[in-house]
Parts: structure tokens; C-alpha cells; sequence
């Protein structure tokens, strides 16, 4: 091998090397980002949890919308409804983030179950969604929708969901 030849191997080698510790990089920055979102998704969860658990007002127009809005006065029908916005607009969240791999497919799906279950179990929170459903992303709307069919089947006993040891078991991510 002459010099140029073996410049020209120095800098491919040198090339190649590059691109392996940019990628090593990126998929160690992908990590960081995706640590990083899921602490301030957490963090905005403990926060909505405290405007109820903080406050016995809060906390007793939660429990009451949750069930039926019918009963709360128009001020706490707007509180209730602002507080379920606020959760909703944090399911939205996660579900914009897991669209960009931030998430894992296990970790997306415990929260869909989760919000699944909320639909199920409350009429307050699907009053709140059939007014407001507009004001979220399409995709998301698809994901709740399909939650919402769910609890209306199961409220007329039609769905795969159903209530052990008081726990409701779901077949949201089934279907």
C-alpha cells in the first residue's frame, strides 16, 4: 500500500468510527429525552393528584362529579370539568409522546389502560369528554372513543370488561 492508500483507509476508519459514536450519541441522548419526559409527565400527574388530594373541597367534587355531574352546582360542574380537562390533557400528553417512541409499547398500554378504566368507571369523566373532545388531537380522540364504546357496552353488559374483587378488569386494549 502506497501513503494515499493508506490516508484514504485512516479516513474511512476515521469515518466510520464517527458515525458509530454519533449513533452511540443519539441512542444515548434517546434515553436521556425519554427519562426526562417521563419525569415531568410524572411530575404534572402529582400535581393534578394534589388539587384533589390537598384540598377537601377539590376532593369532594372530584368523588361527586365522578359518579354523576348531575348533583354539583354550575361553579363545581366547571371545577369538576377543568380538573378532568386537565388529566385528559395529560393523557394526551403521553399519548403524543409514545407517537414518538418515548415511551415503551408496555408502558403506553398500562396508561391506556388505565384511562380506559377512568371511562368505564366514570360518568363524570365521559360527560366531561363528550363535551370537549373536539379541543384534543384526532389520534387521541380515536384511542378515548374506543374507550368510551367500551364503557357503554359494558354499562348494557355487552362488553368483555368486568368488575373482580372490585377491581374492574378491562378488555380495553383487546378490542
Amino acid at each position: 500500500m502506497d501513503r494515499k492508500e493508506i490516508r484514504e483507509t485512516i479516513g474511512v476508519t476515521a469515518l466510520v468510527l464517527s458515525l458509530i459514536f454519533v449513533g452511540l450519541e443519539m441512542r444515548q441522548n434517546t434515553r436521556l429525552l425519554q427519562a426526562q419526559t417521563r419525569d415531568a409527565i410524572t411530575s404534572k400527574q402529582l400535581e393534578t393528584v394534589s388539587w384533589v388530594a390537598t384540598d377537601q373541597q377539590n376532593s369532594r367534587v372530584f368523588r361527586v362529579g365522578w359518579d354523576s355531574m348531575e348533583t354539583l352546582t354550575p361553579d363545581e360542574e366547571w371545577q369538576y370539568a377543568t380538573l378532568v380537562q386537565g388529566i385528559m390533557r395529560e393523557w394526551e400528553n403521553s399519548h403524543y409522546q409514545a407517537g414518538l417512541g418515548l415511551f415503551t409499547r408496555e408502558e403506553i398500554e398500562a396508561r391506556q389502560e388505565a384511562w380506559c378504566q377512568n371511562m368505564i368507571s366514570s360518568s363524570g369523566f365521559r360527560d366531561v369528554w363528550d363535551q370537549q373532545r373536539l379541543r384534543y388531537a384526532a389520534s387521541f380522540r380515536a384511542v378515548i372513543d374506543n374507550f368510551v364504546a367500551d364503557a357503554e357496552s359494558f354499562e348494557q353488559g355487552a362488553s368483555n370488561s368486568e368488575w373482580r374483587d372490585g377491581i374492574l378488569v378491562s378488555q380495553c386494549l383487546d378490542a
